[in-house]
């Protein structure tokens, strides 16, 4: 099942408010063969140099310095490996985090949400002093279009495009080839200290970004304002977030489309809401797209949501946690190496083409290269905070082809070394009360919390607070039990989100050391549940000269909860004998007990109430005692 209509039900190995992360410490901006130290030579034209996404940028780092310790260690060398990440950080004095220099924090380009740090665009002239003038390609689609490109100045020095999405129709139609490597999760960020729940669904995700939910307290958080942010148009992980959106609305966009909202079709913008209204003035603070993975977001607002990859958010927390991952929702993606697969029209030569060139780009990117082979290139992608993809000679593998417009891999199984097993959360509501139970694709139980969320059903003309939300345990099955208060019933919707016990910075692939979240919605008819009572009685007179005489005998029924006047009838008996019967008038009756019905001496009185109109009767009555003398 292809990304473009599917989300992950399960497989993301979460971080919650409190959660410390292994500080994963990127290299310093580039990787340079010949310089800080990195052992080779730099040779523009020759050596294999590497620009594009900077989601990948940081683990390139890291794969292109250790290769090069690797290939200088050999007899035969092969050509050195340069990485030249995305953007500088911005040099503002004071911009929060940055310094003058990236400093691995996730802020990619030095952008932040106020719009009023923007960044500085790397000058081509990194790469090549001969391209000085021309911008360094900042993302995903900018480095997989300078490889078919004859024009752009870095053309012939540039060895292959760093993607975290697959390819679009044009890269395909241009011969160009992707070889992932990896498997990272899309997830949505919060700030750790800040008013939303732990655990989002899919549902709720879709109702905040298209305007249903406007208020954390509607999701089961803290009564505040949602502030939903996006990255920036052409960006990756944007382009996938809104695929899951809309599909999640019945949308379903053609494979190979970029999904910013510059290039995709009207009807893939459904989920933004009637008449497209989600704009910069109204969902979030007048910045409606952000720098992809700019921690700064939830820094600088407590309200933010935003998707991020999970790679990042590590990155992004290092030492001390600056963003929550949420739990619930996840959707895989897989990490590419865009490379040249075809000779390129209106190039007087195409440089790096895969399959010639005496295999260099297969000896670095192959199922049988070095990044999908070499222990010490597994555990470069593991420490970044992402999954190896798994080995073998099957679509969906480590670096075999995809020449198509869509993920390999499906979100209903794993594909990342130790990523852990699938799982599903599903739910129902019987017996008076909601049952959910989280089941595994392996053998094992799934162990950790769901949280629950019960509402109204949504209208187009938005949707109420929570009336429910509570975060349960769940048992040794995999099941929980949630007991709904008597204040809630009717028609609902029920969101459950589930949370696994063990994930973390410690385990040996990017943090996952469990199974993954999951996440379901569902309707629920709940009846109405009877009202709690107490039933108080008094008669007078006590004591009756003779069986001509007779007693009243006066009942009064509270409800325990709420003001509405408990109904029904009272039934006064002596022993199995029906002595009195009355309807209760607000709550109230008098009723004659004759004393020609009692008998002569003491006589005990039980004062039953049968409930009507959703009031539930006591378990024990009181009782009154009446004696007749003669």
């Amino acid at each position: 099942m292809p990304r473009k209509i599917s989300a992950k039900l399960g497989m993301a190995a979460l971080a919650v408010a409190g959660l410390g992360f292994t500080a994963l410490a990127p290299a310093s901006a580039d990787t340079v063969p010949g310089q800080d130290s990195v052992p080779g030579s730099y040779t523009p034209g020759t050596s294999v140099v590497g620009v594009g996404s900077d989601t990948i940028q940081w683990v390139d780092d890291a794969l292109s310095g250790d290769y090069n310790t690797f290939n200088a260690a050999q007899v035969t060398k092969t050509p050195y490996w340069a990485n030249f990440d995305a953007c500088l950080g911005n040099t503002t004095a004071g911009a929060p985090g940055l310094g003058d220099n990236p400093d691995g924090s996730g802020f990619p380009c030095g952008a932040d949400h106020t719009g009023t740090k923007a960044g500085v665009k790397r000058d081509e002239g990194v790469v090549d002093a001969a391209a000085a003038g021309g911008a360094l390609p900042s993302g995903s689609g900018d480095g997989r279009t300078l490889l078919r490109n004859p024009s752009d100045k870095l053309f012939m020095d540039v060895a292959y495009g760093r993607s975290s999405g697959p390819l679009n129709t044009t890269d395909l139609n241009a011969g160009e080839i992707a070889l992932p490597f990896a498997v990272d999760k899309i997830v949505v960020v919060t700030h750790p200290g800040g008013p939303a729940p732990a655990s989002l669904s899919g549902q709720q995700l879709l109702k905040i970004y298209n305007g249903t939910y406007t208020n954390w307290n509607q999701v089961g958080g803290q009564n505040a304002a949602i502030h939903p942010y996006l990255p920036k148009a052409g960006s990756s992980t944007l382009n996938a977030f809104e695929s899951f959106l809309a599909a999640l609305d019945g949308t379903t966009e053609a494979p190979g489309s970029d999904n910013d909202p510059t290039s995709h079709a009207a009807a893939s913008q459904v989920w933004q809401g009637p008449g497209n209204a989600i704009n910069d003035s109204n969902w979030n603070l007048g910045a409606a797209n952000v720098e992809e993975h700019d921690p700064s977001v939830t820094i600088a607002d407590q309200n933010a949501i935003e998707p991020f990859s999970y790679g990042r958010a590590q990155l992004a927390n290092g030492a001390s946690q600056t963003v929550r991952i949420e739990g619930g929702w996840s959707a895989d993606r897989e990490l590419y190496h865009v490379v040249r697969g075809a000779a390129i029209t209106d190039a007087v030569t195409t440089p790096f083409l895969y399959g010639s060139d005496g295999g260099l780009l297969e000896g670095l990117f192959s199922s049988t290269g070095y990044v999908c082979t070499n222990a010490t290139a597994q555990a470069d992608i593991a420490t970044a905070g992402f999954w190896p993809l798994q080995a073998g000679s099957s679509t969906g593998n480590c670096g075999v082809k995809n020449n198509n417009t869509v993920d390999t891999i499906t979100q209903t199984s794993s594909h990342g070394v130790d990523e852990g097993a699938v799982t599903t959360t599903s739910g129902q509501f019987f017996a008076g009360a909601l049952h959910i139970t989280v089941a595994s694709t392996d053998a094992s139980t799934p162990t950790g919390t769901v949280q629950v969320v019960v509402a109204d059903p949504s209208t187009p003309s938005g949707s109420p607070a929570a009336s429910f939300h509570k975060t349960v345990a769940l048992a040794s099955d995999g099941t929980a039990t949630v007991t709904l208060p008597a204040t809630v019933a009717g028609h609902k919707t029920v969101d459950v989100a589930f949370l696994p016990t063990n994930f973390g910075a410690n385990s040996s692939a990017g943090g996952h050391t469990a199974l993954g979240s999951s996440y379901a919605e569902f309707p629920a008819n709940i009846p109405v549940a009877a009202v709690a009572t107490k039933v108080k009685a008094t008669a007078k007179p006590l004591v009756l000269a003779n069986a001509t005489r007779h007693t009243s005998v006066t009942a009064t029924v509270k409800a325990k909860t709420g003001t509405k006047k408990p109904t029904g009838k009272i039934v006064i008996k002596r022993g199995t004998k029906k002595v009195g019967v009355g309807t209760l008038v607000h709550g109230k009756v008098t009723i004659k007990v004759k004393g020609t019905s009692l008998k002569k001496g003491t006589n005990k009185l039980v004062v039953k109430y049968v409930a009507t109109g959703g009031f539930k009767a006591p378990k024990t009555f009181p009782t009154i005692i009446i004696t007749r003398t003669k």
